[in-house]
């Protein structure tokens, strides 16, 4: 489901009007997402589904190597809810959604389809001094 889940996210960003380029497994993050000047990101895609918990329940992914530029995590209910958030936010260890319908969730509802954010995060890298890997 994790790869499925960064096709889904690459989809939506190439429909953005931005070139993507899925990273090898090995990688510390899943996908570049860059505009036609230069201006590149490094996006951590993660997925989680509803997951029942003493009495609740959560959506929850482990983030690890913190060497993104945003987060996109995919909460999927029925339907796929994409928070897009930037790395700065994103906790050390773990993001979790406490509520079942993620709509709802606190602190996490600003990023809720917050695309806007995947545009900073590209526009505010400076072009050129990179490549994509040969793979």
């Amino acid at each position: 489901l994790a790869r499925q889940a960064e096709y889904w996210v690459a989809r939506k960003i190439q429909a953005l009007g931005y070139y993507i380029a899925l990273t090898p497994g090995n990688s510390p993050f899943d996908l570049w997402a860059w505009d036609f000047q230069g201006h590149a990101a490094r996006i951590e895609v993660k997925f989680a589904t509803y997951c029942h918990y003493r009495g609740g329940g959560r959506y929850q992914d482990a983030i690890r190597n913190h060497q993104h530029d945003l987060v996109i995590f995919i909460a999927r209910n029925g339907r796929d809810w994409p928070f897009v958030i930037p790395a700065q936010k994103v906790p050390g260890k773990n993001l979790t959604i406490w509520t079942s319908c993620p709509a709802d969730s606190r602190p996490w509802q600003p990023y809720l389809e917050a695309w806007n954010y995947l545009h900073q995060a590209i526009a505010s890298q400076k072009p050129a001094g990179w490549q994509l890997d040969l793979f």
